[in-house]
């Protein structure tokens, strides 16, 4: 399993294999003095029936001596070194564990901002940053002679300015039959820049050779910009 490792910060892994070879030379070195003094006491037991009451004296303070010794400059800061290591390692350990929340927190929070940025996209589309107005009149027009709308009038108006956008109105006067009417509009209604309709008026109208249309429609639609 890929172990995650902030990147400036050492692994832990890294810190203790370097403090685990110095603590293992130096217990090498006290292991191989230990058992020098066990030999040279050995060697001085075996022989000690030709040693006088003076000499196994002075072999007795030299052996608790040399004991001492190690205690002091040998097994005591060795035993130091290893709480200090212990020590060192449990703040590492904690440090990794505080990194590794912080990069699932992250993680959250990317995901988080992806969404967001899908949302304020999406957003754009229906509100935006630009009037473009000249395509929109195109669409318009297109779905107009999709639905076999006359235009009699087509007149876009200033624009409007709102606390967080612009509205920008287009006066439409049009005739047609009531279904292809309902279905431009329905069509409008479906574009990704947001268009409402406002102020419409219908009157009928008698149809005749020149035109089939049977109704005449007054309406304001209004788009937005984003600001």
């Amino acid at each position: 399993m890929l172990r995650f490792i902030p990147r400036g910060l050492p692994s832990v892994a890294q810190h203790d294999t370097k403090e685990a070879v110095i603590l293992s030379r130096r217990r090498r070195i006290s292991f191989v003095n230990i058992r020098d003094k066990i030999r040279d006491v050995l060697f001085v037991i075996v022989n000690m029936r030709k040693l006088t009451n003076q000499e196994i004296g002075a072999i007795t303070i030299l052996f608790v001596a040399g004991l001492w010794a190690y205690w002091k400059y040998l097994y005591n800061p060795i035993k130091g070194e290893i709480a200090r290591l212990e020590q060192d390692l449990s703040q590492k350990q904690s440090q990794l564990e505080s990194t590794r929340q912080a990069a699932k927190e992250l993680e959250v929070l990317e995901a988080e901002f992806k969404v967001i940025e899908m949302e304020a996209k999406e957003m754009e589309k229906k509100l935006p940053k630009s009037k473009d107005l000249p395509k929109l009149i195109r669409d318009i027009t297109k779905t107009l002679e999709k639905h076999k709308i006359t235009v009699q009038s087509f007149a876009p108006g200033k624009e409007s300015p709102k606390t967080y956008f612009s509205e920008i109105p287009i006066t439409l006067q049009v005739s047609g039959n009531y279904h292809n009417l309902a279905n431009f509009l329905a069509d409008i209604g479906q574009y990704e820049r947001v268009i409402n309709t406002y102020d419409l008026t219908l009157t009928p109208k008698a149809a005749s050779k020149e035109s089939p249309d049977t109704i005449a429609a007054s309406l304001r639609l209004v788009t937005y910009m984003g600001r």
